[in-house]
């Protein structure tokens, strides 16, 4: 190894140890909420002529807050500076919990030129600073705690009335079929009394009638008879008329007597065919408001079609907007990582096969990568069904894609027989939408012992990972996802080594399984892979996974990591509703991570 690369590769460990070592200096802060401490700390870097700020906020109280925070720096050299904390302009405190400036803020740091910042920075004890005064304001306090449960409440009195609406409906319509039931049988009852009565009617008067047919004929028959006799005495005459007048007048009470019948049950036909009529009218009247009430519903359900048709195309033209604006700042950063320079090294920082002694090596690999990870989502649907408003809430299966910037930093040591190195990453990055998120770290070592072209390797290491969702493009729904945890875990394979007589460039090729644990700060809920139910760990079972890597030294590594059972998990709050049916049949989901990154190697 030359001066020149010796000099180079001390003057970047002095910065990284300089940077990672540095003692942060105390801001005192008057604070002006005791729910709250805030705190601030300054460092000065002689050498990169800057200082950096980091801002600190501790949740004194059970409750969970959100709220905005303020700053005005004033600054030697640079003049004032305003800014909100927080990477949404948000502060967000879990209960208890910290603002931590490294996880949750932007960098805050001021640069000036070493000309300029000789003459103006300001003597701090045995150093400098740019640091002059500082003031906050913490304003638009929420009390998240309070807010879920207000809404929770509001939630399950909107659930209560629903169901007693719910009683109400399915009473009345209970009440409605029995009416009309009874209905329906009155009426049968009324036309089959009135058929009856009809026929009874219509059989008496021909009875009548033909009873006074058949009495006109015997009278005519007597009367000839009594014409033709000679010998009739005046008390036979006498007799013989008197029963004549009597069969006459017994004829003729007969008559009347079957008319009043059939005039009394014509007057009760009439009277059931009214009362039948008017059942006719209201039923009609009833059916007519209720066309109009399902009218009205599907008024509103059009309403509200149209409605969602225009607000779901603003959200689709919204997500096109952002996805290209996503896409130009994607392919620009690609063009400086990815550039033409790709490849070329100095031959002086190639590994040295001819050497038999142990080689010093330091390596950079920084650029995109692609993550999709199984997360328990929160979904809370309204909608309009039948022009009925509807809510709806369930714990669904989501795999957000999100596309990382990946930077990591190596430290090796290598002979041709064996070697390893120790690495320490990052992914943090977003899904095209913006509407999901991660921030991931990750360390460990890796070691490999064999002949010049293959060797067998072990990797050991950890991390944490931490993903988030929100809602997406349904204009439906809104929901969110949250979840977080350690892992540990051990890869182990075989590495192939290509060109292993070429000093200036070798790909290394690896191929792997990968055993690993999750680990969570307090019970997380998880979906069982046996049962698709739900429950809370704090540590999870062994998750088997695979590995492929392949690195051209001075040019680019390709990975994949592939999960195929990966486990559920995820923040869930007390009422987000019942699991999705899926989770029965799909109780685990598929991790994976795809990367393509640029490699800077220094032998």
């Amino acid at each position: 190894m030359n001066k020149k690369i010796s000099f180079y590769l001390t003057l970047v460990f002095t910065v990284l140890i300089n940077a990672i070592y540095a003692q942060k200096k105390e801001i005192n802060l008057h604070q002006v909420d005791a729910r709250f401490h805030v705190s601030a700390k300054k460092y000065f870097s002689s050498i990169g002529a800057s200082e950096e700020y980091y801002f600190y906020v501790q949740n004194n109280t059970s409750d969970e807050y959100k709220m905005t925070i303020s700053v005005s720096l004033d600054l030697a050299c640079v003049g004032t500076k305003n800014f909100i904390l927080g990477y949404n302009k948000i502060v967000y405190l879990k209960p208890n919990g910290n603002f931590d400036a490294h996880d949750d803020d932007y960098s805050h740091i001021y640069i000036v030129g070493d000309a300029k910042l000789k003459q103006c920075r300001l003597r701090d004890g045995d150093g400098f600073t740019l640091y002059q005064g500082l003031t906050y304001r913490i304003s638009d306090i929420v009390n998240v705690t309070h807010l879920k449960a207000a809404e929770l409440k509001k939630k399950e009195d909107e659930k209560l009335k629903a169901e007693a609406d719910k009683r109400k409906r399915e009473e009345e319509q209970k009440a409605k079929a029995e009416a009309d039931k009874k209905k329906k049988e009155a009426d049968a009852k009324i036309e089959a009394d009135k058929k009856m009565n009809e026929a009874k009617a219509k059989a008496e008067a021909d009875r009548i009638k033909k009873e006074a047919e058949t009495n006109k004929i015997a009278d005519q028959k007597k009367n000839a008879e009594g014409s033709n006799s000679n010998s009739k005495t005046q008390s036979k005459s006498t007799t013989t008329g008197s029963k004549q007048q009597n069969t006459s007048s017994s004829s003729s009470t007969a008559s009347k007597s079957s008319t009043s019948k059939a005039d009394e049950a014509e007057r009760k036909a009439n009277e059931q065919q009214r009362a039948a009529e008017a059942r006719r009218e209201a039923l009609a009247q009833e059916e007519a408001r209720k066309k109009e009430e399902q009218e009205l519903l599907n008024k509103k359900q059009a309403d509200y079609d149209k409605w969602k048709s225009n607000a779901q195309s603003a959200q689709n033209e919204s997500d096109l907007a952002t996805a290209g604006a996503f896409g130009i700042l994607a392919f620009t950063l690609g063009g400086w990582i990815y550039n033409e320079d790709m490849g070329i090294c100095d031959p002086f920082s190639s590994f040295k096969r001819a050497k038999k002694e142990l080689q010093f090596g330091f390596g950079v690999d920084f650029g995109y990568s692609l993550s999709s990870y199984p997360m328990l989502f929160e979904s809370k649907i309204s909608t309009v069904r039948g022009g009925v408003s509807t809510s709806i809430k369930e714990i669904q299966a989501k795999n957000p894609f999100i596309v990382n910037f990946d930077p990591m930093i190596k430290i090796a040591l290598e002979n041709n027989n064996f070697g390893g190195f120790a690495y320490l990453g990052a992914k943090i990055g977003t899904s095209p939408l913006f509407d999901a998120g991660q921030f991931s770290t990750q360390y460990g070592a890796r070691l490999y012992a064999g002949i010049n072209w293959v060797k067998g390797y072990v990797d050991i290491g950890g991390g944490s990972r931490s993903f988030t969702k929100a809602s997406g493009s349904d204009v439906e729904e809104s929901g969110s996802g949250d979840s977080e945890h350690s892992f540990s875990r051990m890869e182990y394979g075989i590495r192939f080594t290509t060109h292993p007589k070429d000093d200036l460039r070798r790909n290394h090729i690896y191929i792997g399984m990968i055993s690993e644990k999750l680990s969570f700060e307090k019970p997380n809920n998880f979906v069982d892979p046996d049962k698709g139910s739900l429950k809370t760990l704090l540590e999870s079972p062994t998750i088997t996974g695979y590995s492929f890597q392949w690195n051209q030294e001075h040019t680019f590594k390709l990975f994949i990591n592939y999960y195929p059972e990966f486990l559920y998990s995820g923040n869930i709050n007390t009422g987000s509703g019942p699991l999705s049916s899926e989770f029965k049949s799909s109780p685990t989901g598929s991790f994976f991570e795809l990367g393509f990154v640029r490699s800077i190697n220094f032998w």
